[in-house]
């Protein structure tokens, strides 16, 4: 399995994010902005209801970065769910007292869209993958920081356990996590 590490399947080998580990490093990054009594959004911009595991998980990650820290016992953390085609539902009054907004899939873009649209700054905004609008979002300054999946050592490794498996004949382990990598403008060509 690459990417999506289903559980009903247990004699396959996975390679992809801790899904979990990848949501509570969002919560840390979404903490960097945080100001005891804000909101934190959690925006979950799906096609239709998007309930994959490696999405659930995520979520999960994140609130587990918050639960039990007495420095955040204040912090308020709101979900909004919207679908793509519901974009226009997003509304100035849903980002007061805002100051960090997690994306938990590759839709950041739409978040930044709205945030340029509309002149509202001074809010951090983590999301995933290297698309490019997310790219150029993250350039303009609109997202801060993205957490990038390495779908091509996910490939990579996916095919190097099948060859070694089917062909080599060796015995592999089952779960193969490619490292968390954070994505700052900075650091972005």
């Amino acid at each position: 399995m690459i990417d999506s590490n289903v559980s009903d399947f247990t004699d396959i080998a996975y390679t992809g994010q801790d899904a979990v580990q990848s949501g509570l490093i969002a919560g840390k990054l979404s903490s960097m902005n945080f100001n005891r009594g804000n909101t934190i959004l959690i925006i979950k911009i799906t096609r239709e209801i998007e309930s994959t595991s490696v999405y659930l998980q995520r979520i999960k990650g994140f609130y587990s970065f918050f639960n039990g820290k007495e420095k955040f016992k204040d912090v308020v953390l709101k979900e909004i769910d919207i679908k793509d085609s519901e974009k226009d539902k997003l509304n100035i009054e849903m980002f007061e007292n805002v100051s960090s907004v997690f994306i938990p899939n590759s839709r950041s873009y739409i978040v930044a869209d709205f945030l340029k649209s509309n002149n509202i700054q001074d809010i951090n905004v983590v999301g995933y993958d290297l698309l490019d609008k997310n790219i150029n979002y993250l350039k303009e300054g609109y997202v801060d920081f993205l957490i990038n999946q390495k779908p091509d050592q996910q490939g990579f490794l996916g095919i190097e356990y099948l060859y070694k498996s089917i062909v080599l004949k060796e015995k592999l382990e089952a779960l193969q996590n490619v490292p968390v990598e954070i994505i700052v403008k900075e650091s972005i060509k």
